[in-house]
């Protein structure tokens, strides 16, 4: 059985909408997933490390 690891972001995106959707494409590139939008505050979530558990 595998154990799913992941790391978590929020940050704060206060621009138009083109200028947003580039920045949140540079973190999809780089691994991240838009996981929820509150305001202003985008919160990310990557997968970091996989364990294999004997």
């Amino acid at each position: 059985m595998s154990k799913k690891t992941y790391e978590y972001k929020c940050v704060v995106i206060n621009e138009n909408a083109k200028k947003t959707a580039e920045i949140l494409n540079k973190y999809g590139s780089d691994g991240w997933k838009l996981v929820s939008v509150w305001n202003s505050w985008h919160y990310l979530s990557k997968k970091i490390k996989i364990e294999d558990e004997d």
